[in-house]
């Protein structure tokens, strides 16, 4: 009898040890595409100029925007423009057998405002939304950020952020771009978008405008949230190559429009930060 159960003991212990290696260093998932959590792998600014942004970036997850959103007492706030995009930020592409997974993030390396084919009020200061900078505790002013006052009807011009900066391999594929905006308004229910759209080359890509269907975070510069529009398997609707997402007219163009009836506001946006999703397809 002893020697059976001493016989059990000992293969109990193997039974054990071999469950130990499985989930050790030889793990059999070590080989597969790394599911690292796109917002907090890619906040980390590999190109320059993205770490300040992200200290500003407090409102980046969504608990904080909606709990922003909370605050401001507006429910239709900004809160769900995380899905303005159609993408799906907790799921990443895997599919076709690519491989080697990447996020690269940047933030814009120059700001301006651009006339639209039908008009709109011009942005002042565009060239400020290079830096989270907006210092909190000035709520009532627009220093240091781009910034348009708009009335009853009105629409604003393109505020164009480009100069990226993104330096992909000739071989990568790209699979997603997303766009976080960094911005708020100073009154409940003024301010909303009117379109986000993708620029190549310098030209505004039409057609397939994103856009959230709420109002926009308000509160002055203390109040800034994210907005954050595409995903990491959302190319909007084209087809974009490592030389194109490189360019210095890569960016992205958004336009504000007034919603309420009465008075006026200033739509306010301190900063813009692009992730582009890329890996090694066959």
């Amino acid at each position: 009898m002893k020697h059976r159960v001493r016989l059990a003991i000992v293969a109990l212990g193997i039974a054990l040890g071999a469950g130990g290696c499985a989930n050790g260093e030889g793990d059999a998932d070590a080989g597969l595409i790394p599911r690292d959590d796109p917002d907090a792998g890619a906040r980390t600014d590999a190109g320059g100029g993205g770490d300040a942004g992200r200290a500003a970036d407090a409102a980046r997850p969504d608990a904080a925007v909606d709990a922003g959103a909370a605050a401001d007492g507006g429910a239709g706030d900004d809160a769900g423009a995380s899905d303005a995009g159609g993408g799906d930020a907790d799921v990443l592409w895997d599919g076709g057998g690519c491989t080697d997974l990447r996020v690269d993030e940047r933030s814009a390396g120059r700001g301006r405002s651009v006339a639209a084919p039908d008009g709109g009020d011009p942005w002042r200061d565009p060239e400020m939304l290079t830096a989270a900078d907006a210092a909190p505790g000035h709520a009532g002013t627009v220093d240091g950020v781009a910034n348009v006052r708009l009335s009853s009807d009105d629409v604003s011009e393109y505020l164009v952020a480009d100069t990226f900066g993104f330096t992909l391999g000739s071989d990568r594929t790209v699979l997603g771009i997303e766009v976080d905006f960094l911005r708020v308004a100073k009154r409940a229910d003024t301010i909303a978008d009117l379109s986000v759209e993708l620029v190549r080359a310098g030209t505004v890509l039409t057609g397939d405008a994103r856009m959230s269907p709420f109002a926009w975070v308000h509160g002055g510069l203390g109040s800034f949230a994210v907005a954050t529009y595409g995903g990491p398997g959302d190319t909007w609707s084209r087809a974009w190559t490592p030389a194109e997402i490189g360019e210095v007219g890569f960016g992205v163009a958004l336009r504000a429009r007034y919603v309420s009836t009465a008075g006026n506001d200033d739509a306010m946006v301190d900063h813009v930060v692009v992730r582009v999703h890329h890996a090694s397809c066959p």
